[in-house]
């Protein structure tokens, strides 16, 4: 383990923020799509992702400019409806435009601005397959979505292949019900060898009544802030997300699994596969004067993952590294 150096960021590049998962009133959202842009560029992020309930949309040439752009996608829909037609579960997984040469390859024709998709009818895990299929035919990169408030069950989608990111935190769904955190899901995929990265993200609906919008978001390291710079930076994992803590560096360094930050009150590091795996580092009671925190690797790892956590149980994650690999 001594002779294990990686870093969890590339040196090159810039930050940009951003939110991958919002709705206007093309779907159910409350907010135009100018209005949303505007609302999160005051906020300083760079970039975001109208992903419209089975619906895609393409704003760019009306909305990108030098400080801001958009990635066109869709967020598509499978239901489990009971006998009297309430929902039971849901799959919901978005499609992100990939990058030029994902699109040139792409299998099928690409998704046009507006163009809707009916519901996916529901056969669990397969559907959920199917669905990532189907994005990737039409070039574009795959998540999935917030499973805690969409009550599927581990078996519905935790085999899904061709999702590059698990939604994580939904600020939405924790606001609204508390079902946006999903890290156990996340640890059982990286525990059953599924290679996914974790997201943050709004969901924002901007109703009066849920400040659901600037909760949730990304920081990426990419070249520039081009569409196919922020989509392999997204796929290569090179970001973290967060609803508070910046994450300045982590990785491991001689064996010994080592995060910079902004100041917490403790630090989780999350590994795969043997129990009591991991370790925790704990500050002063109610204080945030943590900005170091280490583990030295006891050999059993497969992955590992850091959660830095604030006084008020704001929290920011890096993505795995899978040791397992070096």
């Amino acid at each position: 383990m001594e002779s294990i150096n990686i870093r969890g960021f590339k040196t090159d590049g810039k930050w940009y923020k951003g939110n991958l998962h919002s709705h206007t009133t093309v779907s159910d959202g409350r907010l135009e799509p100018k209005e949303a842009v505007e609302l999160y560029k005051k906020n300083g992020y760079s970039f975001m992702c109208l992903s419209e309930h089975d619906r895609y949309t393409d704003f760019r040439d009306e909305l990108n400019s030098e400080e801001f752009i958009l990635l066109p996608g869709i967020e598509c829909s499978s239901v489990l409806y009971d006998e009297n037609n309430e929902r039971k579960k849901i799959h919901h997984l978005h499609g992100i435009l990939g990058t030029s040469e994902m699109q040139e390859k792409a299998k099928d024709n690409l998704f046009k601005h507006m163009e809707t998709l009916d519901h996916a009818s529901w056969e669990g895990a397969k559907t959920a397959q199917d669905i990532a299929d189907l994005m990737e035919s039409k070039g574009c990169i795959a998540t999935y979505n917030h499973p805690l408030w969409s009550r599927v069950d581990q078996e519905d989608f935790i085999n899904t292949r061709g999702i590059f990111a698990l939604e994580i935190y939904n600020h939405g769904t924790v606001l609204e019900s508390n079902t946006g955190y999903d890290t156990t899901h996340w640890d059982t995929m990286l525990r059953k060898g599924n290679r996914v990265f974790g997201f943050a993200s709004d969901d924002n609906h901007n109703e009066d009544f849920l400040p659901d919008s600037c909760g949730g978001w990304i920081m990426v390291k990419a070249e520039s802030l081009e569409h196919d710079n922020i989509i392999n930076a997204l796929l290569e994992g090179n970001y973290y997300s967060s609803s508070g803590p910046e994450i300045y560096d982590f990785g491991i360094k001689d064996g010994v699994a080592y995060v910079e930050c902004s100041p917490v009150n403790h630090v989780h590091f999350m590994s795969g596969n043997a129990i009591n795996g991991g370790f925790s580092y704990w500050g002063e009671p109610k204080e945030d004067r943590v900005t170091k925190a280490e583990f030295k690797l006891r050999g059993n790892e497969t992955y590992i993952r850091i959660e830095c956590v604030d006084k008020y149980g704001k929290k920011a994650w890096s993505n795995p590294i899978f040791i397992d690999e070096l």
